[in-house]
């Protein structure tokens, strides 16, 4: 970083999921936080209140994976572009993000949909519970991709006939499987999201 630090400076950092954008906390650091962050690649703050170094899930084990650090206009805030590890619960109370007004956990941001979703799978993955329709789903031999068709299909019949009500649902359903088909591959959303990205950048002449 190209920031300029004055003794015993504390700048603030907001912490952003990179995946969806949501923010999930704002926390302080000086100029050693920031050189151990870059070394390390994990988030690290300074403590006002203990006045020591830290690294955010050194002991819950939701560490800040950093994917960009960026400094403000004026050079006196920062903006880390994460992706969460564990449990990916970021606040103390147990929350994926500190900002939860009314006890909203989706920041305001739909995109956190798929993710929670991403939980919701690998949670019901590891519990062998027949009742479960993701576990069924998931436990049984290609039928996770097996519904992404049916569900297009469904949705498809919807469209053309031009029934809009149904077919939102019908895409939502749609929606969903390809999500669990996705977990069911071993494979992460993100990973079909950078690629549209990159196919943009490639068409547009350049990343926007």
């Amino acid at each position: 970083m190209t920031l300029m630090w004055k003794e015993g400076e504390l700048k603030p950092i907001v912490v952003q999921d990179a995946r969806d954008g949501s923010v999930l906390m704002l926390a302080y650091a000086n100029s050693e936080a920031v050189r151990r962050t870059e070394e390390t690649g994990y988030v690290h703050f300074w403590s006002r209140s203990r006045g020591a170094l830290w690294m955010k899930g050194e002991t819950s084990g939701n560490k800040l994976r950093l994917v960009e650090l960026r400094e403000d206009c004026d050079g006196d805030s920062l903006l880390a572009r994460v992706i969460v590890e564990g449990q990916g619960k970021v606040c103390h109370t147990g929350r994926r993000s500190c900002f939860y007004p009314d006890g909203n956990e989706w920041n305001g941001s739909l995109l956190v949909i798929p993710l929670l979703l991403e939980e919701l799978f690998e949670e019901r993955s590891k519990k062998a519970d027949t009742a479960s329709y993701v576990f069924r789903t998931l436990s049984r031999k290609d039928e996770p991709l097996k519904k992404v068709g049916e569900e297009a299909a469904e949705f498809i019949i919807s469209a053309k006939d031009g029934r809009t009500a149904q077919a939102v649902d019908e895409a939502a359903d749609l929606l969903f499987h390809f999500l669990l088909a996705l977990h069911y591959a071993g494979m992460d959303y993100v990973e079909i999201l950078e690629r549209l990205k990159e196919r943009h950048a490639e068409r547009t002449g350049g990343e926007r």
